[in-house]
């Protein structure tokens, strides 16, 4: 069994760099919030092409959606890892005050910092 590494937010920046880092011949997750794998899938093939030993699998997944947290515990927990290192990496924010706000903004900032990292995060403790 290999390690897992459980990476929110891998298709760029410091996700992007955590994937980049994350020691070689790891089992390498990515789950980010997006429409669309692309960038996903681009960060997955340069990783391959630095370190072709490790394995990837990247479930582009928007963590904000209940199916898409069900989806990324499900793969998971079907893992044969031993070891797992979960790096939550997505997060957004929003200014002003609370008031100042819409509910749309506060649901969306909600269902971001602490829904989405939540998912990841109770399949690892099964």
């Amino acid at each position: 069994m290999k390690p897992l590494a459980v990476i929110t937010g891998a298709a760029s920046g410091i996700g992007r760099g955590s994937g980049e880092s994350t020691g070689k011949g790891a089992i390498r997750f990515g789950a980010r919030r997006t429409k669309t794998p692309t960038a996903l899938s681009a960060t997955a093939g340069e990783i391959i092409s630095q370190t072709p030993q490790c394995h990837i699998h990247c479930e582009p997944a928007d963590l904000t959606k209940p199916q898409d947290r069900t989806a990324v515990l499900n793969a998971i927990a079907s893992s044969d890892a031993n070891d797992i290192l979960l790096i939550n990496n997505a997060g957004i924010s929003h200014f002003g005050t609370l008031a100042s706000n819409e509910d749309t903004n506060l649901e969306m900032l909600f269902a971001t910092n602490v829904l989405a990292p939540m998912a990841p995060h109770a399949a690892i403790r099964k």
